[in-house]
């Protein structure tokens, strides 16, 4: 009898060390009633020593004792364990989102006498995961304001390399390349400029390397010798504060020197 008890007391006391909650509930033909609460149960949700004894519904609201009593009796009509995701509100009054296994417990004859419960708190992996689908959300609504933008830009823009490769063009781009996608994707952006711009263009594109940028006037070259002057400005793309290549803007200065 001593050793029994002594025995009870260590497995109180494991159980009582546990960070996850633990219920054991006793099955009987008058339904189920709280037989152990460890403390981190008591600590995380209202039930306490006096909760001891009591059904689901003599301890919780109906609501969440009807979902209780509802995971309960899978477990007792099924004989196998099962898992759920659930959140509930600690006595701090902040949302917790929890996963709970229920693993009924049978005597010799077959009999489920107990079902135990260990609830883990997820709540910090939950948060995680919202955060992370927010930021994929905004992320694609930024995706989509700059694709809108990058497409329907009255001036031509590329987005070249740290080489002065092009590696896209939005559609005006295209029709200043003069050129299919697949062919404009192989050229220098330097390579459109005219000869006599081409030194001013190469310095400042390498003073955009560096971090200093200035827009500039050159020509570029067009169908049957004409020239085309623009007005071009270098703005960074940077990847974690770091730059990767540039979006190079050509405005078409012809109405704006007419009008002069």
């Amino acid at each position: 009898m001593i050793r029994n008890k002594a025995s009870l007391s260590i497995d109180r006391a494991v159980m009582n060390g546990i960070q996850e909650m633990v219920f054991i509930v006793r099955v009987d033909e008058d339904g189920l009633f709280y037989e152990f609460v460890n403390q981190a149960a008591m600590d995380k949700t209202d039930l306490t020593h006096d909760s001891i004894g009591k059904t689901f519904f003599e301890t919780q609201t109906v609501e969440l004792a009807e979902m209780i009593h509802f995971q309960y009796t899978k477990v007792l009509t099924s004989g196998v364990p099962i898992s759920y995701e659930d959140s509930y509100i600690d006595p701090d009054e902040k949302l917790r989102h929890s996963k709970t296994r229920l693993t009924p417990m049978f005597d010799p004859d077959g009999q489920c006498t107990h079902v135990v419960s260990i609830v883990q708190d997820i709540t910090g992996e939950v948060e995680a995961k919202q955060v992370s689908a927010e930021a994929l959300t905004n992320l694609e609504t930024s995706r989509s304001y700059y694709q809108s933008l990058f497409e329907h830009h009255a001036d031509a823009i590329f987005t070249v390399d740290l080489n002065g490769r092009i590696t896209g063009a939005n559609p005006m781009g295209l029709v200043v390349g003069q050129l299919p996608e697949e062919e404009l994707y192989k050229q220098r952006v330097l390579s459109f400029v005219a000869s006599q711009d081409q030194r001013k263009a190469l310095i400042n594109f390498r003073k955009a390397t560096v971090g200093i940028y200035i827009d500039f006037r050159v020509n570029v070259l067009q169908k049957e010798n004409k020239q085309l002057s623009v007005l071009v400005k270098c703005i960074p793309i940077k990847i974690q504060n770091r730059t990767t290549g540039f979006y190079v803007i050509l405005k078409d200065m012809r109405e704006l020197d007419h009008m002069v």
